[in-house]
């Protein structure tokens, strides 16, 4: 990017040397606009990240309850009052 601002000055130099102050503005805000794009990708990213690792606990927590099996956890009671008796 740095290449291309750089061959773009020295093309409105030839032009119009009054310019370069404008090509040195627009390199900088440029450089800004991607630096700030750059933590909003960052910070979505994390956020995605953040989203994943709590489905995964989630599902972890109701197929492993205090760290043991489901089955050694809840009793078939448990499931017979949550879903009734036509579980069987």
């Amino acid at each position: 990017m740095n290449e291309l601002f750089d061959m773009l000055t020295k093309k409105i130099n030839e032009i119009d040397p009054t310019l370069t102050g404008a090509v040195d503005k627009a390199k900088d805000r440029s450089i800004n606009n991607l630096d700030q794009l750059f933590d909003k990708t960052k910070k979505a990213r994390e956020r995605q990240h953040e989203t994943t690792l709590r489905q995964v606990e989630k599902v972890r927590s109701i197929i492993f309850p205090n760290g043991n099996l489901q089955e050694r956890e809840l009793n078939f009671i448990y499931f017979a009052h949550k879903y009734g008796p036509d579980i069987i």
